[in-house]
């Protein structure tokens, strides 16, 4: 028999189906679309003590009836009594029949159908009898009417960002809709840092909402990153799932992105007072401090203004320059503006450069740049946790021509050596760091001192500044893959106070409770992590001696000590008097 053919035993004796024995199928269309079943080519086949009938029933009429459907379509042999198939009585197979159904209703423009093959009639319980080679059913199909539709749009949300400590986000929206589905079912959706709501009021991080009594939704959904959480960036999807309707396909994700990110300085030119009317030398207070301008003015021309009411112009001569004269706080991390020429002008090179010690001496940061029509952005990394002022300047200092530029909307973002939540690795690949409870910066104030044991080789130990009013927790670490190092290897301390207070590292971790100091605000705390010290033994047994004592314990005197690290000895007395 051919791997594609289907035989089975046990068919009915007698000259009547039995409705519990049949070869089936269903067809079901995918969502949207509708069918029509034409025609069935199907062969039989039958051992020497298998079945005599056959008949096709359907769900048209709950398989009540036999389908008489076959014209002249029928193998040689088979005779067609209203539907019914008898065979002669052989040991043979019957290729090649069709059964059509293009003239019958119930399977034309159809969601789903089911067709039975009942066998009866045979010799024996034992004869065998079924299909014989493949099946093939043939129809069309087409978009239904009234498809059912289930869909998100937007299915991706992006620029979720606040200052830390600002949140939540601005917030963004999605629509579900929903339209001719099973009524009773609902769409269900969960995020994580992704904040979800129906009024832009009331937030949450699952929303249920019921489908319509004709299976149909149209909902607005808000989105929001959530306040509170550390500096970062957050990728994630907010999952939208259908429950309980048919769709045929029921979870839809929108994926989100945003950022926490540091508090900054920000100078739009917009504030109160931003103003200076000519590209003489003068000072001017830019987001509360001060700078001084030379050959720079704040334009209020809105056909050159990048955005909002200003921006700076400055003439590009040798001589322009925009500088902060007094420091920012909180380090700076990013700075970044937006820039692009004035008009038509010839152009020249620019540069931004940072001083961390009051004016005194400047570092370019990141690139020169030189402006176009078309608006840019310049951003490099200063990194300082130091307190900062920068300058924007013409690169090459020389010239008296007008070679205007516009510069707008300048951030300098706040830099510390740690954040608050966030895990930073001190050394390489090996020891890391968080601080919980505010951020911190490598203190200006105190260095370290003594290691607090000796023992242990220092691993890292520096001087940190907590900011803020406390308490923290200090959560120290030592990656238990690298060179072996292990748990009960490792030692971590802090001192404040005049104190230190010391754990070992166990599973790679060690953790100290900080109180807030007194007076405050910020602290300063030493920190030490550590790795013991391979140990040292004696050199020969004269470095000490033993005698019995009385109870018979060992007493052990110390002749001399050059020993480092050693914890200890374990002395061991025979039974044998040799």
């Amino acid at each position: 028999m051919p791997n594609d053919s289907f035989a089975a035993r046990d068919w009915p004796l007698g000259a009547n189906p039995d409705m519990g024995k049949y070869i089936g199928f269903t067809i079901t269309a995918v969502p949207g679309y509708e069918f029509s079943v034409d025609t069935i080519t199907f062969g039989i086949c039958r051992n020497s003590e298998g079945t005599r009938y056959t008949e096709w029933r359907g769900s048209a009429d709950n398989f009540g009836a036999a389908i008489n459907g076959y014209g002249s379509n029928l193998a040689t042999g088979l005779t067609n009594n209203a539907g019914v198939l008898e065979n002669p009585d052989q040991n043979t197979r019957w290729p090649g029949n069709i059964l059509t159904l293009s003239n019958v209703s119930e399977y034309q423009n159809i969601l789903e159908c089911g067709f039975r093959m009942y066998m009866y009639g045979a010799e024996t319980a034992n004869g065998i009898a079924g299909l014989w080679e493949s099946i093939t059913i043939s129809g069309t199909y087409k978009p239904t009417a009234n498809p059912p539709v289930f869909s998100v749009t937007p299915t991706s949300l992006g620029g979720f960002s606040y200052m830390v400590g600002q949140g939540p986000s601005t917030s963004k929206s999605f629509d579900i809709t929903a339209e001719n589905l099973v009524p009773g079912g609902y769409v269900q959706l969960w995020g994580g840092v992704y904040e979800i709501s129906t009024d832009d009021v009331n937030y949450d991080y699952a929303l249920q909402l019921p489908l319509s009594d004709n299976g149909s939704l149209q909902q607005t959904v808000y989105v929001r990153l959530e306040s509170g959480i550390p500096l970062g960036n957050y990728d994630e999807s907010i999952t939208v799932r259908l429950h309980n309707s048919t769709p045929g396909y029921n979870v839809i994700y929108v994926d989100c992105s945003g950022s926490v990110v540091p508090t900054r300085y920000l100078i739009d030119f917009e504030g109160a007072g931003e103003e200076k009317t000519d590209y003489a030398y003068d000072t001017v207070y830019l987001g509360g401090r001060l700078w001084g301008m030379e050959d720079v003015l704040i334009e209020t021309d809105t056909n050159y203004v990048i955005e909002g009411a200003r921006s700076a112009n400055l003439k590009g001569s040798g001589t322009s320059a925009m500088t902060m004269l007094e420091d920012k706080p909180n380090g700076a991390g990013e700075v970044k503006f937006q820039y692009c020429s004035y008009g038509t002008d010839d152009q020249t090179s620019w540069i931004v450069e940072y001083s961390i010690d009051q004016g005194e001496s400047w570092t370019q940061a990141g690139t020169s740049f030189t402006p176009v029509a078309a608006e840019n952005t310049f951003s490099a990394e200063i990194n300082t946790s130091r307190s900062v002022r920068i300058c924007i300047r013409e690169a090459t200092g020389s010239g008296t021509s007008v070679r205007r530029a516009l510069i707008d909307n300048i951030e300098i973002a706040d830099y510390y050596d740690f954040y608050d939540r966030v895990p930073k690795m001190v050394t390489e690949n090996e020891c890391g760091i968080m601080i919980i409870g505010g951020n911190a910066n490598i203190s200006i104030i105190n260095r370290p001192g003594i290691a607090p044991d000796l023992s242990y080789e220092s691993l890292y130990h520096e001087c940190l500044t907590l900011l803020g009013d406390g308490p923290w927790s200090v959560d120290t670490g030592v990656r238990t893959q690298v060179q072996e190092v292990k748990g009960d290897n490792c030692r971590a301390a802090v001192k404040y106070d005049n104190i230190w207070y010391g754990a070992d590292i166990i599973d790679g971790f060690a953790s100290f409770d900080v109180p807030e100091a007194n007076p405050g605000p910020n602290r300063e705390l030493e920190v030490f992590i550590g790795r013991r010290k391979a140990p040292t033994v004696p050199v020969t047994l004269s470095h000490f001696s033993a005698t019995m004592t009385a109870e018979n314990y060992v007493n052990l005197k110390w002749i001399s000590q050059t020993e480092t690290g050693l914890m200890g000895y374990n002395v061991l007395r025979s039974t044998e008097e040799d």
